[in-house]
């Protein structure tokens, strides 16, 4: 019975980094939203193995995509969230680790593993710091390194961060274009 159950709710087991390799999680967690807010998990390893989840505006899983990678995307996309790797664990949500913080806005949270290892940064992209807005860049546009550009998720957080990010206040419009 607890089988069928397991299979009905169409369960997926989440990938293992490989023997040597690495596995890394990305998901997204929305701030403050008035109706419903989509949000998504992938996880996914050195091999370009893994898995998209995406939930529904309320939470509830709707759909869970295998995925299968070429090794060069994954690497890009490793690339890409290296510079921000913590030792251990990191929050950059809150002061003291920003300078200043503008509210309501998404969480974006990493986590990496590989032999034993974890490393996991949980960052909102409200959160202003010395790094400043490219590692905000950086960390949202990983998706997009990966092809996932079709997640709306992706959009709704970059006009938060342009209606509320007071270095770009239509001075600009670097971003503007970057919204879809």
């Amino acid at each position: 019975m607890l089988f069928l159950a397991l299979a009905l709710t169409g369960c997926v087991h989440p990938f293992v980094a490989p023997p040597g390799g690495e596995m890394i999680t990305y998901q997204n967690h929305p701030g403050f939203c008035m109706g419903t807010c989509p949000t998504f998990r992938i996880e996914i390893n050195s091999s370009g193995a893994g898995v998209l989840r995406e939930y529904d505006g309320h939470g509830e899983l709707s759909a869970i995509r295998r995925i299968r990678l070429p090794v060069e995307r994954y690497q890009a996309f490793a690339r890409q969230l290296a510079p921000y790797r913590p030792v251990g664990e990191s929050q950059l949500d809150a002061a003291p680790a920003c300078d200043s913080m503008v509210s309501d806005l998404s969480d974006i949270i990493v986590e990496w593993r590989s032999d034993g290892r974890r490393d996991r940064l949980l960052y909102n992209v409200g959160c202003r710091t010395s790094r400043g807005i490219g590692m905000t860049d950086a960390l949202m546009q990983a998706p997009k390194t990966l092809g996932f550009s079709k997640l709306p998720i992706l959009d709704q957080m970059w006009v938060a961060v342009l209606r509320d990010d007071p270095n770009l206040n239509g001075s600009t419009g670097a971003r503007i274009g970057d919204v879809r």
